[in-house]
């Protein structure tokens, strides 16, 4: 039982301090309404938690502004101090 716990926390922690910090992801989604009379894009940045600018960041924001979007929302979590 000791082990199998330490085994779990050891996974969540490296996941969590080596994977995580430098994972960046990408994902799509077409949501359709009457309401709209075109096509919107919108980019959400979220959990950016850094304490300087490098370029894991200047990367997540090249990649938000080659999707071209009309619209860009900040969802939070962006200083990790």
């Amino acid at each position: 039982k000791g082990r199998t716990a330490a085994a779990a926390l050891l996974a969540v922690a490296t996941d969590a301090f080596l994977v995580e910090p430098g994972a960046l992801e990408t994902a799509r989604f077409r949501v359709i309404s009457p309401k709209l009379h075109r096509a919107i894009r919108i980019v959400v940045l979220a959990d950016i938690q850094t304490d300087g600018v490098g370029e894991r960041e200047r990367e997540a924001f090249r990649r938000a502004m080659a999707e071209r979007p009309d619209i860009v929302l900040l969802a939070g979590d962006y200083v990790q101090i």
